[in-house]
């Protein structure tokens, strides 16, 4: 397109007389023909000049939005190995509560239930622990909000405020189990764990069941299974909600493909 027009502009030139031979209005009209094929030139240059820059500026757009995605896609997948490990924990820290709970109930303790009970230390509550440096950065510098995609965004958003949430709780049932597991009331479940030879102690300790300490126990104990069964439901969301999540940034991934 440019040959054409500096060909044209050319033949202008080579048209217009020389300021010796030139005369009347063949002069200015050939003068004319060229200032507006100047103008057209100057135009033409300043539009593709300008086609060229946003197409440009678009490319780099789509490569920051590929490498985000690829970053956020790398955290979702470390997310989801940390959820797995803490749904494969629960599974089997479960089964050791409802046994536990089982003994702490039994009217009459034998000394291998009294054995397997002293160091039982009821509920153990994982953090979920995230990786969110990508969504931080993308949150800090406004990039967010430059995807195309604003249902991505809007998801997105929603599956770190699910995470925040899920800590929040998390947090909060653990500090209010420990209140009760590891309060004073319990001191006299917790008075053999430093000594050398606690069997005794417990042993005397779960043959009276009718102190409150031994009641509290035994609340502490259907409590902490309900605390990780609860906790694992949790986790599954976030399990599924990770997977449903990392497949919509792998199907945006692939309308970002060279």
């Amino acid at each position: 397109m440019l040959k054409i027009f500096r060909s044209r502009r050319k033949n202008l030139i080579s048209d217009l007389p020389s300021k010796a031979s030139a005369k009347g209005g063949g002069k200015t009209t050939k003068y004319f023909k060229y200032a507006v094929g100047e103008i057209v030139l100057v135009a033409i240059g300043i539009l593709l000049a300008l086609q060229i820059n946003t197409w440009n500026s678009n490319r780099i757009v789509k490569q920051e939005e590929k490498a985000v995605l690829e970053k956020l896609s790398k955290d979702l997948e470390a997310d989801y190995i940390r959820f797995t490990e803490i749904d494969s924990f629960y599974t089997e820290h479960l089964k050791y509560l409802k046994h536990k709970k089982g003994l702490i109930y039994k009217k009459d303790h034998t000394d291998d239930d009294i054995k397997e009970l002293i160091y039982y230390g009821g509920a153990q509550i994982l953090e979920i622990n995230p990786r969110r440096t990508t969504f931080e950065e993308m949150i800090n510098s406004g990039k967010i909000y430059n995807l195309t995609n604003d249902d991505l965004v809007d998801e997105i958003i929603e599956y770190y405020r699910m995470i925040d949430e899920g800590i929040y709780q998390l947090r909060q049932t653990r500090n209010e189990f420990r209140a009760l597991f590891y309060g004073s009331d319990l001191t006299d479940y917790w008075s053999w764990k430093g000594e050398e030879y606690p069997f005794p102690y417990a042993k005397d300790f779960h043959n009276n069941q009718n102190t409150k300490a031994y009641k509290l126990l035994k609340q502490s104990a259907g409590w902490s299974t309900s605390i990780i069964d609860r906790s694992r439901s949790n986790n599954l969301i976030h399990i599924t909600k990770n997977q449903e999540l990392l497949s919509q940034l792998n199907n945006e991934r692939l309308k970002h493909k060279d």
